[in-house]
């Protein structure tokens, strides 16, 4: 017996920021350059902050600036992981619109971020994204970015 499927069509303001949260996921993750670079602003900023307690920043600078600066910093983090035999992943979740207007918007989500390797699946770091979205070019885009390390994988000392 085959079952039958509708479409259903979800709407809403939910539905519509997380379109530039995926955009960032996937194409981080599949190398996908002009995916990703369409999750953000050509003006966009992303600024690194960390929890109390952590002392390892798994990142090269705090502060980014640009969306091709932002597309670099991406860029070089992907070589490394793919330089080290590992494959990221983002698991990006609980998003929550804040605030938000027909242009603007405010929004948090939860990363759990995940890498593979030929000995299996780990939890490199989670965080908490804090974006401010614009709607540009009729698309939402990621503006400004704040990212809240709780927790990343200490190296392993040489």
């Amino acid at each position: 017996m085959q079952t039958a499927y509708r479409k259903v069509n979800v709407t809403g303001i939910e539905t519509e920021v997380t379109k530039p949260l995926m955009r960032h996921a996937w194409g981080f993750d599949e190398g996908d350059w002009k995916l990703l670079a369409a999750a953000y602003t050509e003006d966009a900023t992303v600024d690194v902050e960390i929890d109390e307690g952590m002392t390892f920043m798994p990142v090269p600078e705090p502060h980014v600036a640009g969306r091709e600066a932002v597309l670099e910093g991406y860029r070089n983090s992907y070589a490394s992981f793919r330089a080290g035999g590992e494959r990221p992943w983002h698991l990006i979740t609980n998003v929550l619109v804040d605030r938000h207007d027909d242009d603007t918007a405010e929004v948090r989500s939860f990363n759990l971020f995940l890498k593979s390797t030929p000995a299996g699946v780990a939890v490199f770091g989670m965080s908490r994204y804090h974006d401010h979205m614009v709607k540009d070019g009729g698309e939402w885009r990621i503006k400004s970015r704040v990212n809240r390390i709780s927790y990343a994988q200490t190296p392993p000392e040489a």
